[in-house]
């Protein structure tokens, strides 16, 4: 089963249908009929061919105003799930999960032991970074058990062993043929091999005094390898990654190359695709190789546990809040930005604004909808990925212009993993948050192809701006007359330095 990646893909289609050859063409042709260069017609037509209205999703509305929201904080398998009825789980950058149990749990040998089959991931070639039980990190040793793996250390040293494999094996486990292939009720047999999927094996010696029930075993894993264009030279890159070859991609943390791959689409272990099916000319070279550049540039890493049943717009959301990013659909095509907005690529002056349109101001917010103060709860590996209140951020400056009053923003930020990175976060967050002016203003078609998150330089002696930068939220092209109808909200780029 493919999943469907928004609900309103299906819009994007129309419209990318409505952009291609030959409705373009005809519509190129039309601009040159009326006296247009080439150039300008094609420009032109490719305005005309895009949906009517471009939105950013971004960190303020998503993050501050709880545009979505998971529903769950952190772990979402925080227990063991068994049967063929729960979703399955991958993990991109460095996380954790329970997983599943791929087999029931079974005993064997004169001292009891007992083997828990759990399936971690349904991609291949995520590695094992570690392991914990009962709440607890364990050593994972170098000792090697002929059937059972690798030894478990400190208190466990004799009565546990973890043996894991990466999707790449072609055979069953022989030591569970051996001992349960001939099982009245639940044989393990050599076609129980898993291909495409990672697993472990933990085997545990029977020891009360370590032991009372089943234990609770979580695994940390590093990334399934993901598609960085960054790397691929055919795309613009440098190297030898190719989106075509799979065994090609490397395993990352960092969030914008994760957001790029849910938009292509992620192929799991069963051939389904999960995310988008986006082309790559809908996610520009430079546009996204810039924002994974600044994300990396910023120190910015990302992990999830994502479960097949995940709606991945969701999960897109609580990528971009990791690095501060925003996202924003223009006709199928797809742009983002990592951290602070843009500088200023568009310089007008009053003159440039339609005066026979509307236009509007909101100059303030209500107290209602400030804040100066931020929480953000987030995973901490260090606490064996629970949730983990960072200490409250508060901006001083923010504070005294609101009158002294503390007003705090609550968030939740299950795909960070680092403390500082939080920090950083929360200040970016209340950054965006801060910024009050918006103009919802009309363009004239000279002023073609402003997209959302452009940012716009405005000397203004109506509003007495000098160089104030915008960045633009929506951007509404007019099929008819090529104006641009724009709403935009002010930008200062100090209050995102205000750390």
């Amino acid at each position: 089963m493919r999943v469907i990646f928004w609900a309103f893909i299906f819009l994007i289609s129309l419209a990318a249908q409505a952009s291609a050859d030959p409705v373009t063409a005809a519509i190129t042709s039309f601009f040159v009929s009326v006296g247009a260069s080439a150039a300008t017609a094609a420009a032109l037509a490719a305005i005309v061919g895009r949906i009517a209205l471009s939105t950013a999703f971004g960190f303020l509305s998503r993050v501050i105003n709880g545009k979505r929201d998971r529903g769950q904080q952190g772990l979402t398998t925080p227990i063991l799930l068994t049967g063929d009825i729960n979703p399955q789980i991958f993990i991109m950058g460095t996380y954790a999960t329970s997983g599943q149990l791929a087999y029931p749990p079974l005993t064997h040998g004169p001292t009891a032991y007992k083997v828990f089959v759990i399936a971690v991931c349904a991609k291949k070639s995520a590695t094992l970074e570690r392991i914990a039980i009962d709440g607890a990190w364990v050593e994972i040793t170098t000792t090697i058990h002929a059937d059972y793996g690798n030894e478990l250390g400190g208190k466990y040293a004799g009565f546990g062993w973890v043996k894991y494999y990466d999707g790449t094996q072609t055979v069953a486990d022989p030591m569970l043929v051996a001992k349960y292939g001939a099982h009245a009720d639940f044989p393990y047999t050599t076609d129980m091999v898993g291909a495409g999927n990672c697993y472990a094996i933990v085997t545990l010696k029977a020891n009360t005094t370590l032991f009372s029930g089943n234990p609770k075993i979580l695994f940390e894993l590093g990334s399934i390898p993901l598609y960085d264009p960054r790397l691929d030279t055919t795309a613009g890159g440098v190297g030898l990654q190719r989106w075509s070859d799979d065994t090609t991609w490397a395993a990352t943390e960092n969030g914008v190359v994760m957001v790029y791959n849910i938009l292509r689409g992620i192929t799991t272990s069963g051939d389904d695709i999960w995310g988008g099916q986006v082309a790559e000319a809908d996610v520009p070279f430079a546009i996204w190789s810039a924002a994974m550049d600044a994300a990396d540039g910023a120190g910015y890493k990302s992990g999830f546990e994502a479960k097949l049943d995940d709606d991945p717009a969701i999960v897109v959301d609580e990528l971009l809040k990791s690095f501060a990013g925003s996202i924003a659909d223009v006709g199928g095509r797809w742009i983002i930005n990592s951290g602070a907005p843009q500088q200023p690529t568009l310089f007008i002056t009053d003159d440039d604004i339609l005066v026979s349109e509307s236009r509007t101001l909101s100059p303030v917010k209500s107290i209602s909808s400030l804040h100066n103060a931020v929480s953000i709860s987030y995973v901490s590996p260090a606490d064996v990925y629970q949730p983990k209140d960072a200490d409250l951020y508060i901006d001083p400056v923010a504070q005294a212009e609101d009158g002294g009053r503390r007003l705090i923003a609550a968030l939740q930020m299950p795909a960070v993993t680092d403390a500082a990175q939080v920090a950083s976060l929360q200040a970016s967050a209340l950054a965006d948050d801060r910024q009050k002016r918006v103009h919802s203003l009309t363009f004239p078609a000279r002023k073609a192809g402003i997209e959302p998150m452009d940012v716009i330089s405005w000397n203004s002696a109506i509003n007495s701006y000098s160089a104030q930068p915008f960045e633009v939220q929506s951007a509404r092209h007019d099929p008819t007359t090529l104006a641009q109808h724009v709403t935009m909200r002010a930008v200062n780029y100090a209050n995102w330095q205000r750390k």
